[in-house]
């Protein structure tokens, strides 16, 4: 692969290998897509916050009846 210039925010250019480039880009794209909250638990007041929800959920037609 050839080299690649890349121009960043502070207009400093940087010469890199199409590896770099494809592992910079891999990365990228990593980050975006990574779940930020994944191996995280839940705090207990959220747990008892959706244990309080209503089971059942309620149609739009039915929202849209009862506020008529």
């Amino acid at each position: 692969m050839a080299n690649s210039i890349i121009k960043n925010k502070n207009s400093k250019i940087h010469t890199v290998s199409g590896v770099e480039l494809r592992r910079l880009i891999i990365e990228a794209v990593y980050e975006i897509l990574n779940d930020p909250d994944f191996g995280l638990e839940l705090q207990d007041w959220v747990k008892e916050r959706l244990k309080k929800r209503p089971k059942k959920t309620i149609s739009f037609e039915e929202i849209k009846k009862k506020y008529k």
